[in-house]
């Protein structure tokens, strides 16, 4: 018995669908950006409260809710996964997240369990897409488990990962050491600012004013977020400043 025949069915399954999404004019009735935040009745937790304006903003960019962590958004969507399992939140609160397409389980994998098809589509979609060598950010907003099952079985390893896997993966030329690398003058500043975000956020229950940066940190946001409209930040960058809490491609309109 050939041992790699599912695999190259797989493959081949998987780039039908990538040339079948190609080749499709989209179709406005599906995108989802016109969700009316008004339009779901009063959260019962008070955290989703909070979380559901932009939530329900990332609803309408990306077709769902799960916020990948770094950010206060993604911390966010973490804890109401924790408040769902422990029975803490309300057939309403269930409600609203289902509407937006929330995934209630975090993205774990289990060896035994992994749709393998599905995700090396996925993964071969993104690769044709972006000619990105499988170098998809970790916390990638459009499809974080993705992100996250890239990052899974980079850290587990080629020889120790399930040997269907590593086939499967080996089958398309998956890239296995990531390169993705980020000058140190910018991480430093990036983080730098974001650590200033979550340190005032800690203080906001006192009464604490919204967080306020530095003429010089504002002029670096303002100047990536510029650099990004233009097209001119590269993915990498992009997958860093999403780590920041707020809204860094609105030109620092939320940090003035």
């Amino acid at each position: 018995m050939n041992r790699a025949q599912p695999t190259v069915r797989m493959r081949r399954a998987a780039k039908d669908n990538i040339d079948q999404k190609l080749q499709q004019e989209p179709d406005p009735s599906s995108f989802l950006s016109t969700v009316d935040i008004l339009s779901f009745p009063t959260p019962s937790h008070p955290l989703l409260g909070e979380a559901l304006p932009f939530m329900t903003e990332f609803f309408g960019q990306y077709g769902h809710a799960n916020v990948p962590l770094g950010n206060l958004h993604g911390r966010r969507c973490s804890t109401l996964r924790r408040l769902h399992h422990a029975g803490k939140l309300s057939p309403t609160d269930h409600f609203i997240l289902s509407s937006l397409n929330f995934r209630f389980d975090e993205f774990r994998f289990d060896p035994d369990t992994i749709d393998i098809s599905d995700l090396l589509s996925r993964l071969l979609e993104y690769n044709a897409l972006t000619n990105a060598d499988f170098q998809i950010p970790k916390k990638y907003a459009p499809d974080p488990q993705l992100g996250a099952f890239v990052a899974y079985v980079r850290r587990i390893g080629r020889d120790d990962l399930k040997y269907s896997l590593t086939e499967a993966l080996d089958s398309v030329g998956f890239v296995w050491k990531s390169t993705r690398k980020c000058g140190s003058s910018f991480l430093t500043t990036m983080r730098k600012i974001r650590e200033t975000y979550i340190e005032r956020e800690k203080k906001l229950e006192e009464g604490v004013a919204q967080p306020q940066l530095d003429e010089e940190q504002i002029k670096w946001v303002r100047a990536q977020a510029g650099l990004f409209r233009i097209g001119k930040l590269n993915e990498i960058r992009v997958g860093y400043m999403d780590e920041l809490p707020f809204n860094w491609k609105s030109y620092g309109k939320d940090i003035n």
